[in-house]
């Protein structure tokens, strides 16, 4: 009982000292201000359907700016898009198949890499603004009379 008495007594007088105690509040406002890591967030129909449906996506849940999209299962399917999204990254393009992102209006924020089977369709007389850089391997289709806006 002596030893875990003078244990006890050390740590109070650990946190009593003011070196400790400035330690302690560094190392906490390290730690709360280190960057949240993105969500990655997947397709998840097989088949056509909107971006701004959660049940499409991992987790139940839309990409928000601080996630990763990626649209990569493999097979032919249109993801609608018609208001804008905001993201980290987004990957389109599976390995087999063509995965299109029909883009109708709204913006689209974030780093966007198109595989060799993605294919970005501008659609309609929306207005269209990209936000971010974006690499492109696969095809982007301008259709006409699809106005868009570059930045």
């Amino acid at each position: 009982m002596n030893n875990s008495t003078s244990i006890l007594r050390f740590n109070s007088e650990l946190f009593t000292r003011p070196s400790a105690v400035l330690a302690f509040l560094v190392a906490w406002l390290l730690l709360a201000t280190l960057p949240a890591h993105a969500t990655i967030r997947v397709w998840l129909n097989p088949v056509s359907g909107g971006w701004s449906e959660a049940t499409n996506w991992s987790g139940g849940a839309v990409p928000v700016s601080s996630d990763d999209a990626y649209i990569t299962n493999n097979g032919t399917f249109t993801v609608t898009n018609d208001a804008g999204a905001s993201f980290a990254t987004l990957t389109l393009g599976g390995v087999s198949g063509t995965q299109s992102l029909n883009w109708s209006s709204g913006s689209l924020s974030g780093s966007t890499t198109i595989g060799t089977n993605g294919v970005v369709n501008l659609v309609g007389a929306g207005t269209k603004s990209l936000y971010g850089a974006i690499t492109n391997y696969g095809q982007v289709v301008w259709t006409s009379g699809s106005g868009a806006t570059w930045y």
